[in-house]
């Protein structure tokens, strides 16, 4: 099984179109996107729980403290994936792509799929060796977006990697940036001190 996710992963850097048909015919419809989606963020979040337990010592970070509530970070996974594939959607249409929300959240859901067999060699040579679960984390970044990037090419009909990754790289400042001036109305983030 991990040597076919392998494979499929290959599949979606060097021919993103097929990978999405590979997987439709799978029978993967948007019920199933969703499942594993869910899947997922439940396991990554049980996973990031159990870390958290085994090396804590004392003080940790904002996003500690989201490991420590799996049901809240698998829950804040599940509404990362459903915003990326809603923007994937939308800003890929606003550039003239023709995808639909059901192939952007079959896309995302092979990412967080793919994401979790990363993830889970990633912790335990966080846990052994630091240094290197540092370098395989950039490792599987490079690896999301360039998923990310190939397979949103392959959604809207896009030639042009360099221009789809710039439009991924607007769309998450612009995000971002919305998202923290939400929050920050909302007193969910602290104000910077003037």
């Amino acid at each position: 099984m991990i040597a076919r996710l392998i494979d499929l992963i290959s599949l979606s850097i060097r021919e993103p179109a097929a990978l999405l048909a590979a997987l439709r015919r799978m029978g993967m419809g948007p019920r199933e996107s969703w499942q594993a989606i869910i899947f997922a963020a439940a396991a990554g979040a049980i996973l990031s729980w159990m870390v958290l337990r085994i090396v804590a010592d004392g003080e940790i970070g904002a996003m500690g403290q989201i490991a420590a509530q799996p049901m809240v970070m698998a829950a804040l996974q599940v509404g990362a994936a459903a915003l990326f594939a809603t923007l994937a959607t939308r800003v890929g249409r606003l550039f003239g792509g023709t995808g639909r929300f059901e192939d952007a959240l079959l896309a995302t859901a092979f990412i967080e799929v793919s994401m979790l067999a990363v993830q889970v060699p990633q912790l335990l040579l966080s846990l052994l060796l630091p240094v290197f679960g540092s370098i395989l984390s950039m490792l599987a970044f490079g690896l999301y977006f360039l998923m990310a990037v190939q397979l949103i090419r392959a959604i809207h009909g896009f030639r042009n990697p360099l221009l789809v990754a710039l439009g991924m790289l607007g769309t998450v400042f612009v995000a971002g940036f919305v998202l923290s001036l939400l929050a920050a109305s909302l007193g969910i983030l602290p104000e910077v001190p003037a």
